[in-house]
């Protein structure tokens, strides 16, 4: 049966560069969004940038220009840095478009008409106190399956005691509150940032005739929410019980997929010193694969980790250019050279089949748990399991003495390939694409590929370069 799928990425702040700590912790999205379309669920995945407060307003009067100019420089650097990066939104919006501004006024409505807003100081505050007992219960329930920090950062605001908190606040750029008297006020950046999740989901269904109850209300399903250590609280706490103040039946999360910080050269990441990584500086050095392939094994899912490039340029020599690419290529390449291309016509090892079989089953397991960094650590061992196998096989050898232990030899390497390329592709999709347009192959599933025997490879060329 079909699962329904809903994925949201944190929201970039419109008030700076994108940098390699913000690709770190929301890449885990995209592995996963492409894992359960591959699955043939139904998938939303959205986010957006994060468009209002008063630091865009500040930046704004000193570069003397409006505060949307600023937003929309941003966003574009960040849509620019995403595509790049083969980031796979189904939306990625902003929170200053007319559709978001009019949902969050209809919910603001909501709280009040619910009991849950309150006048004090001239300002709303919203009743997140009365949620202290539905929170705890809540987040016991997911012990086992969130993140360490997910859980431990939640206990300690509910230790302290949840409060209410204002949901206006004196600004000039931001969303109108819906009531009288509020004119000079507007909605405090951080409620209004949150229920983008649903506005954007909300958006993309209507656009594309899909019933957006089955990705916020339906039973069957499963919510992820992809962010950095800083945004915890917003998540786990304020999320939740916004959706409960609704009162209209939605699905809580049921995954908090938060990295811990990516420092960079073993230094935290701060704007005052300038020491980040931005993402487009990456982008103009590197290619998309060796990027996601460096964040997505050296993630920091369950400590802080550390960005060199001195260990982007040994991984991708090492693991893509030394292990994968080097199996691929001595395997094509032999087979182009003295074959024409041509595919043998063999008998699969089922040994092999079976170690593949079950590295799908385990991968499967983890992308699903959120546990990126083990998953892809998975597929790697097969690729060196792949090597092991050429190495010790020979069919350099064998074409020579043996020529039916080479054809069954080498269709087992090619089966190996197009597996290892669909087992990678939600990771690495540029090169697992450049493979499958080896094989003649096109939408893979997420099962396991056969190859037709005595087909033709098509053009066949080195899957990665040496840096």
């Amino acid at each position: 049966m079909k699962q329904n799928i809903f994925i949201g990425g944190a929201w970039p702040y419109a008030n700076g560069h994108l940098h390699v700590g913000h690709i770190a912790a929301l890449l885990p999205g995209d592995v996963i969004a492409r894992y359960y379309r591959k699955n043939g669920d139904n998938v939303l995945y959205v986010s957006g940038t994060d468009s209002h407060g008063t630091p865009i307003t500040i930046r704004a009067r000193k570069e003397h220009c409006k505060a949307l100019d600023i937003v929309h420089r941003y966003h574009e650097e960040f849509c620019y840095c995403f595509d790049k990066l083969n980031f796979s939104y189904d939306n990625y919006t902003l929170t200053c478009n007319t559709y978001h501004k009019s949902f969050v006024r209809t919910c603001i409505r909501k709280l009040l008409n619910n009991g849950y807003l309150y006048r004090k100081d001239g300002h709303l505050y919203w009743k997140l106190s009365s949620f202290q007992n539905e929170i705890k219960t809540f987040i016991s329930a997911h012990e086992d399956s969130w993140r360490f920090n997910a859980i431990n950062e939640s206990k300690k605001y509910l230790e302290a005691g949840l409060h209410d908190r204002a949901i206006t606040r004196q600004l000039e750029w931001g969303i109108d509150v819906p009531f009288k008297g509020y004119d000079d006020k507007k909605i405090y950046v951080w409620i209004d940032a949150v229920l983008g999740y649903i506005s954007a989901g909300k958006y993309y269904c209507k656009q594309h005739d899909l019933n957006w109850r089955n990705f916020y209300k339906n039973n069957n399903v499963k919510s992820y929410f992809i962010h950095g250590k800083d945004n915890i609280p917003f998540h786990t706490i304020i999320y939740p019980a916004l959706l409960l103040s609704l009162k209209e039946d939605y699905h809580l999360p049921d995954y908090m997929i938060s990295s811990e910080y990516l420092n960079v050269n073993d230094e935290k990441i701060s704007k005052s010193q300038g020491n980040g990584v931005t993402a487009k500086e990456l982008i103009e050095k590197y290619s998309s694969d060796t990027i996601r392939y460096y964040m997505l094994s050296q993630a920091p899912e369950q400590k802080d980790s550390n960005f060199s490039y001195e260990m982007l340029l040994q991984l991708h020599n090492k693991k893509l250019v030394g292990e994968y690419g080097n199996f691929v290529n001595r395997n094509l390449a032999f087979l182009v050279k003295k074959f024409n291309g041509v595919i043998p016509n063999g008998t699969i090892d089922e040994n092999v089949k079976l170690y593949v079989s079950k590295t799908y089953d385990v991968v499967s397991e983890l992308i699903e748990q959120g546990r990126i960094k083990s998953a892809i650590s998975k597929i790697s061992e097969l690729v060196q399991y792949a090597n092991k196998y050429y190495d010790t096989h020979k069919p350099w050898v064998s074409v020579k003495e043996n020529i039916d232990d080479f054809n069954n030899v080498t269709l087992t390497c090619l089966e190996l390939i197009i597996n290892i390329a669909n087992l990678y592709e939600p990771f690495l999709p540029d090169s697992s694409q450049k493979v499958f347009s080896f094989f003649g192959k096109t939408n893979c599933n997420w099962e396991y590929i056969h190859i037709e025997p005595l087909t033709v490879l098509k053009n066949v060329s080195i899957l990665f370069d040496r840096i």
